[in-house]
């Protein structure tokens, strides 16, 4: 999201060679976090469902995968909802606790469709659809690949299947309805969940006019479907669905309070530089992505041009993208300025944006 006002970190690049300070400045950055919730509290919510008795075979997957619809979402305004900690628990062979990446689903009042990408780097499920709402909105989704133990019990799991899950949201008075889940069998299934094109939406899903495939569906695996889990086969994609959860009202997030700060003491402008800022933040609990804008006295510092950025950030033009993962409270950034790129005296000032 963008923020209203941005304080900088600012500091000078001379063209002489000796040191000089670092000045730090605070800012208060609105990055939603999971509020804590004590035991028994409505932001966590808990289904269980049964397979069916079809013998589930080594080197298979299931696929498990959530849907949801919501109350109390804003027409003017974007409202995010926020899945976390988040575990499937069934006993085959063994006890298995399957853990279920993370959600974020914004209603936006924008989106025209509902669309959906999996973040690889922070085990995230970002979903986008409109305020004005669909009967499935998918919520999260694990492939779970089935081990060859698997044959020690004939392939069956035991009974019940428990899908569990912390609800948060960036409003007050939102509440979840109609939350549930479905597994179904597939004999392959890739480990880049945005290549098997997972259905966003029952009936709004951007490029999917016509299709009425449930919220969940692989679109690009369906081929490799067979009888198992909650499914049997056929055209049952995400497999038969659990009981609803019984409605409630999500916990609102509490927005961490976050510092930008030097990390070097002292700077010399010479080829192969590197000055540095930490972002931290108060708490942890969800995965982020803080973006900090570089800028310099006569304009926007260019990625290339004016500087390079150091890993594990990433830039594009004059934006550096700082990957925060759900247990992280705090990122160092180093950059390279470009040497003599730059006038002198002339200053660069690191701005957070969201």
């Amino acid at each position: 999201m963008n923020l209203p006002g941005v304080v900088s970190l600012q500091f000078s690049r001379f063209r002489t060679r000796p040191p000089f300070a670092i000045g730090v400045i605070l800012f208060a950055c609105l990055l939603w976090i999971t509020s804590s919730a004590h035991a028994g509290s409505t932001c966590t919510s808990t289904i269980s469902s049964n397979f069916n008795g079809t013998a589930i075979s080594g080197g298979n997957y299931i696929w498990f995968n959530a849907h949801f619809t919501a109350n109390g979402i804003s027409t003017t305004t974007a409202t995010t909802i926020y899945l976390t900690n988040s575990t499937i628990s069934f006993t085959a062979d063994q006890a298995y606790s399957v853990c279920v990446p993370n959600a974020q689903i914004t209603f936006s009042p924008s989106a025209t469709c509902t669309s959906t990408t999996y973040d690889a780097a922070s085990g995230t499920w970002i979903t986008t659809t409109p305020v004005s709402g669909e009967d499935e909105v998918f919520l999260s989704g694990v492939a779970f690949a089935v081990p060859a133990s698997f044959s020690k019990v004939s392939g069956k799991v035991t009974n019940p299947v428990t899908w569990t899950g912390t609800f948060s949201s960036s409003a007050s008075g939102v509440s979840i309805h109609g939350w549930q889940w479905g597994a179904a069998v597939y004999t392959a299934f890739p480990t880049n969940y945005n290549a098997a094109n997972i259905k966003p939406g029952h009936q709004s899903a951007c490029g999917y006019s016509g299709n009425s495939d449930h919220a969940g569906t692989p679109e690009s695996e369906k081929s490799y479907l067979v009888a198992g889990a909650g499914g049997g086969g056929g055209s049952n994609y995400t497999g038969g669905w659990s009981g609803t959860a019984t409605s409630f009202t999500t916990c609102t997030s509490v927005e961490p309070a976050v510092t930008i700060a030097a990390a070097t003491s002292t700077i010399l402008e010479t080829a192969g530089s590197t000055p540095a800022f930490t972002l931290t933040r108060n708490q942890s609990g969800t995965a982020q992505t803080v973006y900090v804008q570089v800028t310099t006295g006569s304009g926007n510092a260019m990625l290339g041009t004016d500087y390079t950025v150091n890993s594990p950030a990433t830039a594009s033009g004059n934006v550096i993208s700082v990957p925060f993962g759900a247990s992280d409270t705090s990122k160092t950034i180093s950059i390279t300025p470009t040497d003599s790129a730059m006038s002198a005296n002339e200053s660069i000032t690191w701005q957070v944006l969201s």
